[in-house]
């Protein structure tokens, strides 16, 4: 058993947050529950691979 004080982050915010892995950061909405962060997470990565679609049909000239 280790005997000491625990310190924590006195800037962490409560809630839960979605990571930018292409721009490596943390982006600054904080969701409330984990559910809410999936469901924000789910829909951003929908948009990026709708995009990264169109961009391919656009190279292939359809």
């Amino acid at each position: 058993m280790r005997n000491g004080m625990r310190s924590y982050c006195k800037t962490a915010t409560e809630g839960f947050n979605l990571y930018d892995n292409e721009k490596k950061l943390r982006l600054q909405t904080t969701y409330q529950t984990r559910a809410e962060a999936e469901y924000e997470c789910q829909q951003r990565n929908m948009e990026r691979l709708q995009i990264v679609h169109s961009e391919g049909e656009a190279q292939l000239g359809r």
